[in-house]
């Protein structure tokens, strides 16, 4: 299953059934044929293993997430860092209400305060929400400009970024074909991860 965001204007006319159509064909010619030759997911490296050493991502992330802070001369205050820190701690999404229940338990800001350090972290790059689970997730390149493109699995629930230059490059052609001037792009693609394919029933 696929869902995809896409954010922009239609220069003098209205969006149609045939430019969605274009926009779609692009998008699972690109993926099909990544998926066929095992560039996305068997040997690609982009799902970690079961029993990886998770802390290292989630510290590497902060480090990251500092550095483009302080480059950019931004203020990462100590709850948008408690709030960052809950959403490295898995590469499962969270959602906003899981956030809030952990920051309460600490005794900390309530919604308000809260969603508006969401609202910074992912203003900056720092995150990524996904729309159809309606929940927020680390960027895996913070402060460099890429698409978000996500592979998510429904086993699991583990998620992986793409970024795929192709695919970026894909979905721009077939826009400025339509006329379309491209703002945003989301791409959620679900299915099962190779660490849970081998348990699906067969």
């Amino acid at each position: 299953m696929l869902h995809y965001n896409i954010q922009g204007v239609r220069t003098g006319q209205r969006w149609s059934e045939r430019f969605c159509q274009n926009i779609y064909s692009a998008i699972f010619q690109t993926i099909g044929d990544k998926m066929k030759t095992g560039g996305y997911v068997y040997g690609s490296g982009l799902f970690p293993p079961a029993g990886h050493d998770h802390e290292s991502c989630k510290t590497r992330r902060l480090d990251q997430a500092e550095e483009v802070c302080q480059t950019r001369k931004l203020r990462l205050t100590p709850l948008r860092r408690r709030v960052l820190e809950i959403i490295l701690e898995s590469h499962e999404p969270i959602g906003a209400y899981a956030i809030l229940a952990r920051l309460a338990e600490e005794g900390k800001e309530g919604p308000p305060t809260v969603y508006r350090a969401l609202n910074f972290l992912m203003g900056h790059k720092l995150i990524h929400r996904v729309a159809s689970l309606n929940a927020y997730v680390g960027c895996a390149m913070p402060g460099q400009p890429h698409s978000g493109q996500f592979l998510i699995c429904r086993s699991c629930r583990v998620l992986v970024e793409l970024n795929d230059s192709e695919i970026d490059a894909a979905i721009r052609r077939r826009a400025r074909e339509a006329g379309f001037s491209l703002e945003e792009q989301t791409l959620e693609n679900f299915g099962v991860c190779p660490n849970c394919v081998g348990r699906q029933p067969s």
